[in-house]
């Protein structure tokens, strides 16, 4: 288990769900936010381990136009190496980044609430659009939001669509906040 020092902001709650501890912010709801992060992590596991057992004819499914079923397989394989479902939390408020994966995949860290006002815990259709992004940097070789990783995370959002993990959205139509950012686009256009 990957262990960190941080202030009294966060402590280890059970979700009730799986049974599992997960650091989060030490808040009235934070037995929400374990259970919240509980189902994100079985929503990337049921990802990693249908993506695990994938035929490459079945990957045809998931194809855009520039890609190739070596290329996508390869990186899926990567992404099936790299994930650690062991090592998924909350950020605090003074993060630098709303949520972020270290070292393409060590852990992973989400902001589960929003900024202002009351901070109350985001929907998790919109958590769940945010952990396939992580999941996409994690799955990509290059760093940042180069081509290469906006095609694996529209290649991820197909997945999440069939699997039932996440029903799209369209922000462009419709922006959503985020932990004081707004999602205002998805590479993936339905």
């Amino acid at each position: 288990m990957y262990l960190e020092s941080r202030s009294h902001e966060v402590v280890y709650v059970t979700s009730k769900l799986d049974g599992r501890d997960y650091l989060v912010r030490n808040m009235s709801d934070k037995e929400e936010a374990a259970d919240l992060l509980s189902k994100v992590r079985a929503k990337l596991i049921k990802l990693v381990e249908h993506l695990k057992g994938i035929k490459n004819e079945d990957i045809d499914d998931y194809l855009g136009d520039k890609d190739t079923v070596e290329d996508v397989k390869a990186g899926f394989n990567r992404l099936v190496k790299r994930f650690r479902p062991d090592n998924i939390s909350e950020s605090t408020p003074n993060d630098k980044y709303t949520s972020y994966s270290v070292n393409k995949g060590q852990k992973i860290v989400f902001c589960l609430r929003s900024r202002q006002g009351e901070e109350k815990i985001v929907d998790e259709n919109i958590i769940t659009f945010v952990a396939l992004h992580e999941m996409a940097h994690i799955m990509t070789i290059s760093v940042g939001h180069t081509e290469e990783f906006w095609n694996n995370f529209k290649i991820l959002l197909r997945v999440g669509i069939k699997l039932r993990l996440y029903r799209h959205q369209n922000f462009n139509n419709n922006p959503v906040d985020y932990c004081g950012t707004k999602i205002t686009d998805t590479p993936l256009k339905i």
